[in-house]
């Protein structure tokens, strides 16, 4: 068991020393990539039945890009110093967290023990991915959680606080990366994500859970931050596609945050880049970014597709309402009772809310839109003169699709779902 843990925690150093030295993507991105590459990598020998060979190999490579990162630097290695200290801020929340988490801890919420954890064990006793024959009653879910916890797992031992240590190591990258991608100065990037961390509660998440709502969260918090950022060519284009094949392997619904991704990394290379290079130049550099994101995406998602259809569950429970349905009167009804529910949660105040912090506060989803568009233009009046344009069109397009999902959710819960869910889950 000592001897797995060892030699995982070459592996991450091996996979961080690499981007860092040989790819030179800023440190506080590697994480998110080593576990969306990890992720990504492992998923891969899984759909072609391999699933714990994927996990070794993954493993494997991780040393060997390792050892040749040292060997090609042999010659001027860093010395022990303590500039080194720099990653102390980063690595104690993660110790915290570990220790905090109870050793005989277990997974107690309904669709945890029905679903998640379920799958996640069965995932572990098979060393593969769910078949036709698993216990599991829908085998559709994007497994991308699913292999990152079975992969830290397989590579030390199961258990259930080991699970969820899994899951908050990726939460913690993302974080990692959100920050860093944003600040580039060391000390005030590390204030920006110890403020990250306990900034999830407000939004009603936490560190005790799997679901994979809050990782989705920072997840594509952490690409959009890197889309915001100021662009350095193709290796940010290459390090954006494997982070977002990670996200869209998270839940479903990564495929619409992605888009708003990728729109605002194109405004970005149009607007944001350098006024040096001509427009032809800037829309080659636009075009070979969707390229690169849209094909790896794509690839995956396709992937992910034909893999389900051969379990034989390329179909949902789902039954999708027809378009003369929105016209009769049974369903008239429904229409009013799910739109006001919907309303309702928009204008709860308690999207945004503690009960510890500053005292009991709560702020609805509609007056987070309203602060989101006053944000923006704060931050377009500071803004380099250079960027102005680019960070008033990015702030509201990230409004707009905001809007553009509270919609497309308005529209599933009346099309998709059933009236009981539509009137009780709209949120």
């Amino acid at each position: 068991m000592a001897l797995k843990l060892v030699a995982l925690a070459i592996s991450t150093l091996g996979y961080l020393a690499f981007l860092v030295s040989v790819l030179k993507i800023r440190p506080l991105l590697t994480p998110l990539v080593w576990a969306s590459f990890v992720t990504t990598f492992v998923y891969a020998f899984g759909i072609a039945g391999r699933l714990a060979p994927g996990a070794i190999l993954a493993l494997v490579l991780g040393i060997v890009l390792g050892l040749a990162t040292v060997w090609r630097n042999r010659h001027r290695l860093p010395k022990p110093c303590l500039d080194w200290l720099w990653v102390l801020p980063y690595l104690a929340p993660l110790a915290v967290v570990y220790l905090a988490i109870p050793n005989d801890f277990v997974f107690l919420v309904w669709d945890e023990v029905g679903t998640w954890a379920k799958t996640q064990k069965l995932v572990f006793d098979t060393n593969s991915l769910l078949t036709a024959d698993s216990p599991i009653a829908i085998k559709s879910y994007p497994p991308g959680q699913i292999v990152f916890q079975y992969y830290i797992t397989k590579m030390t031992w199961w258990s259930e606080k080991q699970v969820l240590f899994a899951q908050n190591i990726f939460l913690f990258c993302a974080l990692m990366a959100t920050a860093g991608a944003l600040v580039t100065r060391k000390s005030w990037a590390a204030i920006v994500y110890l403020t990250l961390i306990p900034a999830i509660y407000f939004f009603h998440f936490d560190y005790t859970t799997i679901y994979a709502d809050p990782l989705l969260a920072v997840v594509f918090a952490a690409c959009l931050a890197m889309a915001l950022r100021p662009r350095a060519g193709v290796r940010d284009d290459l390090v954006l596609a494997v982070c977002l094949c990670g996200f869209v392997l998270l839940k479903d619904m990564a495929v619409v945050f992605t888009a708003l991704v990728l729109a605002i990394t194109v405004v970005n290379i149009a607007i944001g880049a350098e006024r040096a290079s001509s427009p032809l130049a800037r829309a080659g550099q636009a075009g070979m970014a969707v390229l690169i994101c849209g094909l790896a995406v794509g690839v995956v998602l396709r992937s992910w597709k034909w893999y389900v259809s051969i379990i034989d569950t390329s179909t949902t429970s789902f039954s999708p309402i027809s378009v003369d349905s929105f016209t009769q009167e049974a369903f008239l009804g429904r229409f009013g009772k799910t739109v006001s529910a919907f309303v309702g949660h928009l204008l709860k105040q308690d999207y945004f809310a503690s009960d510890a912090v500053l005292g009991r506060f709560g702020v609805s989803l509609a007056q987070v839109m309203i602060a989101l568009v006053l944000l923006g233009l704060v931050i377009t009046a500071v803004a380099a003169r250079g960027r102005r344009v680019f960070a008033f069109i990015a702030t509201q397009a990230i409004f707009a699709g905001a809007i553009g999902y509270l919609l497309l959710l308005l529209w599933l819960y009346l099309a998709f779902f059933t009236e009981y869910e539509g009137v009780r889950v709209a949120s």
